[in-house]
Parts: structure tokens; C-alpha cells; sequence
């Protein structure tokens, strides 16, 4: 009988026992897809992504093959102007870019393609156009400036394809068109990983020209418009930018009188600067033992002192 309650007792302390083990639930965690928005001002950059740098956020997006044809890079197997859907970019180490799964948009063929490095070269993807044509088509602009002394960094005409020069600073440029121009062999553009997309302009003292979107190299480097050190900028941006920079008074009036009166005798040389812009030539003179200079633009002359202030303006 003892022996027989003992076994009992031992074998409730066993259930109790296995009661109290806790099973860890090893059940793999699903990774959830995360949707990354596709900044549409951008063409092709990439972007890190928690684990890695790629081009997830174009995931949907419809892009346009334009062609890279110089010496050394292999022959595409796909045409200019031939339109693809992006169905995955699936990331694979070394490569940056991933690997590209498109569905042809007509034929409806699938491909897998590794862009590499010259994606935002040869590749066009039709939110960043679209997006374009609804910010600048129609819109007037005020010239700046070109950054750089490249000929594909300012404008260039359109009937010629050869770099607008002495373009006044300031002068209205209409925007009519937004288009993409594909490369061809002998552009000079062979280490410049710009877009090809194009912005048509538009000036009455000019004509029509064109002006790469991306400048400077790529992706990172300086936009035509929508950024602060553009090419372009509107009038109301101009304003507000001399605003700040000389108070609501000085500023609105630099900003917005008619732009051959905007420069008056007592004013500074960076005034000068900032609303007509460097001049063609500076002359250095003397007269009666005082230093000036002559700011030699192709609508004026301004005289500024050694103490910076204009002295005289003589309008041709």
C-alpha cells in the first residue's frame, strides 16, 4: 500500500513538474514588406534601405530604356524608347543596384537585368518625368547662372546644339517642354552619370534652348530648378531670396522694379551682383589718385568705388 502511494505521489510530482516547462515558440518571423516612397524629383539614387544602399523605392514604376552607346560598354539587348515595369529589384551581393525583374510593357516578356552603375544614364523612369512636366511645363523662370564652365552644364541652343554664352542673368525663360535626350557616342558625356532628361526653354531674346535637369555629374549633383543652388528660379523665389538678405523694403524693391531700373547710383557692388549678376568685363581705374572699377555689362556700365558703393551708371 505504501509503495503503491509512493509511485502515485512521484508521478503527480512529474506532471506538476512538466507543467512549469515552457516551449519556446520557434515559429520564423514573417519580414514584413516595407513600402519605400519613390521621391519622383530624383531619377535614379540610391537610397539606404535599413540593411543596404538600392533602388527599392522604384519598385512599381514604369522606366524608359535610352541607350549608352560608347566604345567599351556592351551591346543592350533592348531598344531606345522601349518601355519596362518594374515587378521586383531583388538586392544581390556585390552589386549595388540589384537585380532588376521587368515586364516588357507591349510584348509583356520578363527579364532580369543588373543596371549596374549606369542606370541613371540610360534609364528614364516615367514618375520623375511626369512629376517634371507638372512642375515646370508653362512656368516662367529667371536665369542665375551656370555653376561650372562645362559646355552641357548651361544652356544650349536648340537649333544648333551649341552652348548659349553671354546669356544675361535674370533674363525669362518660359518652360514648354520636359523630354529626354539619349547619349550618342561622341557627346562628351562618357564619365558624367547625368540623366538624360531635358528641360526645353524658351526666351524671347534668345530663342529656344535646353538644359540638362541633373548637372554636375549625376544624381547628387545640382538640379536645373527645384533646388538652391539651381540654374533657374522663379520670380517669387527671387524675391524672397533678396529679402532675406536685404530686408522687406530693399529686397522687394531689387526684386521686383523693372530690371533696368532695379540698380541705382549709392547702392553696394553686391547689390549690383545680386540683381544683374557678374559682368562681361571689370576694368580697373584711377582718377585723381582714387581707385574704381567698371562693371562692363552688355545693356550698361556701372562705376563702383574701392569703397564698393556705385558711383555712376551709364545705360547704352
Amino acid at each position: 500500500m505504501k509503495k503503491q502511494l509512493l509511485l502515485a505521489l512521484c508521478a503527480l510530482i512529474s506532471i506538476v513538474s512538466y507543467g512549469q516547462v515552457r516551449i519556446m515558440d520557434n515559429t520564423p518571423v514573417q519580414k514584413e514588406d516595407t513600402i519605400v516612397p519613390y521621391d519622383s524629383l530624383s531619377n535614379f539614387q540610391l537610397m539606404y534601405h535599413g540593411e543596404h544602399y538600392d533602388y527599392c523605392q522604384l519598385m512599381g514604376q514604369t522606366m524608359i530604356y535610352c541607350g549608352i552607346p560608347y566604345r567599351g560598354y556592351p551591346k543592350s539587348r533592348f531598344k531606345v524608347g522601349d518601355a519596362f515595369y518594374i515587378k521586383d529589384i531583388i538586392h544581390t551581393e556585390p552589386s549595388l543596384s540589384g537585380t532588376f525583374v521587368l515586364q516588357h510593357t507591349k510584348t509583356k516578356a520578363i527579364y532580369k537585368e543588373d543596371l549596374g552603375t549606369v542606370a541613371n544614364k540610360c534609364w528614364v523612369v516615367n514618375g520623375h518625368l511626369d512629376k517634371l512636366q507638372r512642375l515646370c511645363v508653362g512656368k516662367e523662370f529667371l536665369f542665375k547662372g551656370v555653376k561650372n564652365n562645362q559646355d552641357v552644364d548651361g544652356l544650349i541652343s536648340a537649333k544648333d546644339h551649341k552652348p548659349l554664352t553671354d546669356v544675361i542673368y535674370r533674363s525669362i525663360w518660359k518652360c514648354v517642354d520636359v523630354q529626354v535626350k539619349p547619349r550618342h557616342a561622341d557627346d562628351g558625356l562618357l564619365m558624367d552619370d547625368r540623366s538624360p532628361v531635358v528641360l526645353v526653354m524658351e526666351s524671347q531674346e534668345y530663342g529656344k534652348a535646353y538644359c540638362y535637369y541633373e548637372c554636375d555629374g549625376g544624381p547628387f549633383g545640382r538640379h536645373a530648378v527645384l533646388s538652391e543652388d539651381a540654374m533657374f528660379e522663379s520670380q517669387e523665389e527671387f524675391t524672397q531670396r533678396m529679402i532675406k538678405k536685404y530686408g522687406e523694403e530693399r529686397g522687394r524693391q531689387l526684386a521686383t522694379s523693372p530690371f533696368i531700373d532695379a540698380v541705382q547710383v549709392g547702392m553696394t557692388q553686391q547689390m549690383l551682383l545680386d540683381t544683374w549678376g557678374e559682368p562681361q568685363q571689370r576694368r580697373r581705374f584711377d582718377v585723381n589718385f582714387k581707385s574704381f572699377t567698371k562693371y562692363v555689362y552688355p545693356f550698361a556700365d556701372v562705376v563702383v568705388s574701392s569703397s564698393r558703393y556705385i558711383t555712376e551708371i551709364t545705360i547704352k
